[in-house]
C-alpha cells in the first residue's frame, strides 16, 4: 500500500521536508510503524509504502511533514478500511475460488486480445459491445 501526502507551507507546496509517517492498527490501537521517513516526490508531494501492509486490517494514518510547518500545515490524516477486498474475500471463500488471484478481462478486438482489470460480479460473463467480445476469467 502506498501513501501519499501533500504538503503546504500557507497553499505554496512544500519541498524539502523531512516528513515521516506514523501507521496505527484500528483494531489494536498498535503503532505498525513509527515516524518512517516518507519519500519527496516532488511539488510538495510524499510518499511512503507500507511494505507490512495487511488488506484484512484497518488502520489509522498520520502524516507529518514536520515541525518545518506551520502548525495549520503540518499534518495529513488518512484512513484505510477494509472492508471491501475482506467481503470480496469471503464470497470467493465461500465459492470454492482462489481469492489471490487477480481478475482479468481477455477483451477480443479488431487489434488482438489484451488483459484488463476486472470487477468480481463479472466473472464468467460474457459481455458484447460494440462488436468487442469480452469474457472474464479468473487468472
Amino acid at each position: 500500500m502506498r501513501y501519499l501526502a501533500f504538503f503546504t507551507n500557507a497553499g505554496t507546496p512544500a519541498t524539502g521536508l523531512a516528513a515521516t509517517i506514523r501507521i496505527r492498527r484500528l483494531d489494536t490501537s498498535a503503532l505498525v510503524v513509527t515516524d518512517a521517513a516518507m519519500a519527496e516526490v516532488g511539488d510538495g508531494l510524499y510518499q511512503y509504502d507500507h511494505v507490512g501492509y495487511d488488506d484484512a486490517l484497518d488502520y489509522g494514518v498520520r502524516m507529518d511533514g514536520s515541525a518545518a510547518l506551520p502548525a495549520a500545515d503540518r499534518y495529513s490524516p488518512a484512513a484505510v478500511f477494509s472492508e471491501q477486498p475482506r467481503r470480496v474475500r469471503e464470497i470467493w471463500q465461500l465459492k470454492g475460488l482462489d481469492a489471490t488471484k487477480p481478475l482479468v478481462v481477455d477483451s477480443q478486438t479488431p487489434n488482438g486480445t489484451r488483459k484488463v482489470p476486472a470487477d468480481a460480479s463479472l466473472v464468467n460473463q460474457t459481455v458484447v459491445v460494440a462488436g468487442t467480445v469480452t469474457t472474464v476469467t479468473r487468472l
